[in-house]
């Protein structure tokens, strides 16, 4: 297996990041309702209502999304931090975007190829909401290398749990390295055959 770039290190989850400066610093990006509809129903799941559901296709402010991630964090794992909430909370993300028509019919067809869905990943940020893009530098058997602009303190933990929810919806297990620049950075993710039927969890929240 491709060792891990110089430069790129392990996701940090459990330090404090303060919800109003990580608004701030996103303002201009807008997200799909389908992901937000993908908190409320991983809550649901749990037995937690947060309330009403999105239009799937429509755009609302990143501040929304966060909030509302915030909100689920808080309620399923009280002591995890806002970085693991957001870590954990987009492992959902590719499958928020399979369950929408516009991901049905870009993604719906490549049967879980991660190479053919990895060569698309440009495409699953166009669809999924505006002011992040994302551009495939490198990719081999084993792993891809993406770069992210945009992401404005979300890459390490928001951006890097797509990534690996994404292995997971293709049977695969993974890990993420990450090297961020503040408002851009870069994502290294490898992977391998999923073990005994079943994904390693992205995360185990702390609460």
């Amino acid at each position: 297996m491709v060792d891990f770039p110089a430069g790129f290190v392990a996701p940090e989850l459990d330090t404090a990041v303060e919800l109003e400066a990580l608004i701030a610093s996103v303002a201009q990006v807008q997200v799909r309702g389908m992901f937000l509809n993908g908190v409320v129903d991983r809550c649901r799941a749990d037995g937690i209502d947060l309330g009403q559901r999105y239009i799937a296709f429509k755009l609302y402010p990143i501040e929304t999304h966060l909030r509302l991630i915030a909100e689920g964090t808080r309620a399923l794992w009280p002591q995890a931090t806002l970085r693991r909430g957001l870590w954990s909370l987009a492992h959902d993300a590719f499958g928020a975007l399979l369950d929408s028509m516009a991901g049905r019919v870009v993604f719906g067809v490549l049967g879980g190829d991660v190479h053919r869905v990895t060569r698309l990943v440009g495409k699953a940020y166009e669809i999924g909401g505006t002011g992040v893009s994302a551009r495939l530098l490198h990719m081999g058997d084993d792993f891809s290398h993406v770069r992210i602009e945009g992401a404005h303190g979300l890459l390490c933990c928001y951006h890097a749990g797509a990534f690996l929810g994404t292995l997971t919806a293709c049977g695969l297990d993974g890990e993420v390295r990450v090297r961020d620049e503040g408002a851009s950075g870069e994502l290294f993710t490898r992977w391998w055959p999923r073990a005994g039927g079943r994904s390693t969890p992205a995360v185990t929240p702390r609460g």
